[in-house]
C-alpha cells in the first residue's frame, strides 16, 4: 500500500485531488487487522469524504454497497473502541446490545464490508466476527 500511495498518489493526479477511495479502504481494513480501530475509523471516514467529492464535484456514480460497507466499518470501529465501565451497568448493557446485534447480523449471513474478492470477503468476515466475539467476552455480554 505504501508503494501504491507513493508511486501513484504522492503528487496529486489533478487539482483538488483529496485521495483514492480504494487505497483508503485497503488502509482502513489493514488498520482493523492491526486492531488500530481509531485509525481505521478515520480511513473509513476518508473513504466517505472521497466518495462524496467524486459524486458531487466530479459527477461519478458511487456504488451504494461501498457506502453501506464504509458506514458499517465506522460502526464496527466505534463498537471496538467502546470502553464501558463495569461501574456503569447501563452503559455496559447498551454496548452489549450493540455488539450482540452485530454478532447476530454476521451469524445470519450479513457482511459488514462488501469486497469484490469472495475469498477476501470471507476472511474479513471471520476477522470482524472474531473481534466482536472477543469484545463480547471482554464485556461479559
Amino acid at each position: 500500500m505504501e508503494m501504491l500511495e507513493s508511486q501513484y498518489f504522492k503528487n496529486p493526479p489533478y487539482p483538488g485531488f483529496i485521495g483514492n477511495k480504494e487505497l483508503a479502504m485497503m488502509q482502513a481494513l489493514q488498520f482493523i487487522l492491526d486492531s488500530d480501530y481509531a485509525a481505521a475509523r478515520k480511513k473509513f471516514a476518508k473513504v466517505l469524504e472521497i466518495s462524496e467529492d467524486l459524486k458531487n464535484n466530479r459527477g461519478f456514480a458511487i456504488n451504494p454497497q461501498l457506502i453501506d460497507s464504509v458506514k458499517a466499518g465506522i460502526e464496527f470501529c466505534s463498537l471496538m473502541l467502546l470502553q464501558p465501565s463495569k461501574a456503569d451497568p447501563d452503559a455496559t448493557r447498551s454496548a452489549c446490545l450493540k455488539v450482540n446485534e452485530q454478532l447476530n447480523f454476521l451469524s445470519s449471513g450479513g457482511a459488514l464490508v462488501e469486497y469484490d474478492s469472495k475469498k477476501i470477503r470471507s476472511e474479513l468476515h471471520s476477522v470482524f466476527y472474531g473481534k466482536l466475539q472477543g469484545l463480547s467476552r471482554q464485556m461479559d455480554c
